[in-house]
Parts: C-alpha cells; structure tokens; sequence
C-alpha cells in the first residue's frame, strides 16, 4: 500500500471515529456505504469459484481492522454490517466448497460405475464355458 493511500485509510478512519462518537446516523450510512462496496467486490471476484478462502476473508479482516482503528463506539455501531459481510464470505465459501464437492462426487460416482461395469464383464467371462 502506497503512502497516498495509507493516508486515506487514516483519514476515513478519523472520519470514521468522529462520525461514531457524534452522528451515529451518518455513522451508520458511511459504514453501510463502505460494508456494500466490499460485498460487490467480494460477488465480483468470487463469481468464477476460483477465490481462496484466505483472499475472500480478507474483506472480513479489512472491515474489523477500520472498525479497530475507529473505536469502541464504531465497532457497537457497526457490527450488524459487519455480521452481514461475515455470512456473505461463509456463503461464498460454502458455495465454493460444495461445487468442489460436487464434481469430487460425481467423477467418484462415474468411477463406482465404470468399476462396476468391469465386475459385471469379469462375472461373465467366468461364467462362460470356453
């Protein structure tokens, strides 16, 4: 992270803390402004299956890491977004575990019905009186 941007991450988060400390309504706006940006990028990079768990739970660590640094009347005000950012990367991960799951079942299924196949042949060609 470049020196421009640290400075405002520190800047919002000033903002931040002076918002939860003074005008919890606003507060809460500014903190749901920045929770749903983070869900759009999370949907978006997690549309293809392709995002690991780490990367997606990144949004979650850079979510309690502002409410951190704004606190303690930032992080009682902000957490039912928070929660909502939460369950949205447990979702996302599920999903992504399941399709995994899924295509793991399906090609062991395909195999049980290969073997399966093969067993059924080697039985007849015991049978068979050659």
């Amino acid at each position: 992270m470049g020196s421009e941007a640290r400075e405002r991450m520190e800047k919002r988060n000033k903002r931040l803390a002076w918002l939860a400390k003074n005008d919890s309504d606003k507060f809460r706006r500014e903190w749901t402004r920045l929770v749903d940006h983070w869900l759009c990028d999370l949907r978006y990079h997690a549309k293809d299956g392709k995002m690991e768990s780490p990367t997606l739970f990144s949004f979650l660590d850079r979510a309690k890491k502002v409410l951190v640094a704004c606190g303690k009347e930032a992080m009682a005000l902000g957490l039912p977004e928070t929660e909502m950012l939460l369950n949205e990367c447990c979702r996302e991960w599920s999903r992504q575990i399941a399709d995994r799951t899924c295509k793991a079942n399906t090609y062991r299924l395909s195999l049980d019905h290969e073997l399966y196949g093969i067993y059924k042949i080697n039985r007849r060609l015991k049978r068979s009186p050659v």
